[in-house]
């Protein structure tokens, strides 16, 4: 399973430009990385959504948050 990110962090779309993680949907095609420890960005398609409430999170270089789990 992936990493677990707060409702407002950005997401790269295929057309380059990016979306609040809160509003992708199913079928919503994004650029995601090839692996994990890779820089390479592939397009893949969203395949499911999930929704967790979250008492706290961190904040990686003053931009991305994510659970203490992560």
């Amino acid at each position: 399973m992936g990493k677990t990110i707060i409702h407002n962090n950005p997401i790269l779309m295929i057309d380059g430009s990016s979306k609040p993680i809160a509003e992708i949907r199913v079928g919503d095609q994004i650029l995601t990385f090839e692996s994990e420890g890779s820089s390479k960005k592939i397009p893949a398609v969203v395949q499911g959504v999930a929704r967790y409430v979250v008492n706290e999170f961190l904040v990686i270089n003053k931009i991305l948050k994510v659970t203490p789990e992560h």
